[in-house]
Parts: structure tokens; C-alpha cells; sequence
């Protein structure tokens, strides 16, 4: 029961995927998510890359800017 509710959550796109690290790994997974209309919550410990995500920048050479910014107002 609780799987096929989750199932729908995930296919009418109204489950909230969190994902811990925004590093190489975390930043393109976290894109890929908003790229199909996921609600995405990225975590992070580096204050640096905090700051450079809330101002819609990207740390990462092959996501630009404008990806980020997208990722935010999404």
C-alpha cells in the first residue's frame, strides 16, 4: 500500500526528492530531476557552494549559470 502510494506521488511529480551533497555527483543528479519537474532539495555543507547555488551559479564547468538559475526558479 504505501509502496503504490509513493509510486503515484512519483508519477503525478508531487514526491520531493532530497539529495545530500551538491557536489559532482549530487548538482547533476539534482538537475536531472528539475530537468523532468521534480520538486529537488539539495543539502550541503560547504558554505561556499551554498552561496554560489543561492546566487544561481554554477562551481561545476559543465553546468553553466543558467542551469542553476533554471533549477531555482523551478
Amino acid at each position: 500500500m504505501l509502496e503504490s502510494r509513493l509510486l503515484s506521488r512519483i508519477n503525478r511529480k508531487q514526491a520531493r526528492v532530497g539529495i545530500l551533497g551538491m557536489g559532482y555527483v549530487g548538482l547533476p543528479l539534482a538537475k536531472s530531476f528539475c530537468s523532468v519537474g521534480m520538486p529537488t532539495i539539495g543539502f550541503d555543507i560547504d558554505p561556499r557552494k551554498i552561496k554560489m547555488l543561492k546566487a544561481g551559479k554554477s562551481y561545476i564547468k559543465h553546468i553553466p549559470n543558467g542551469a542553476v538559475s533554471a533549477m531555482r526558479s523551478s
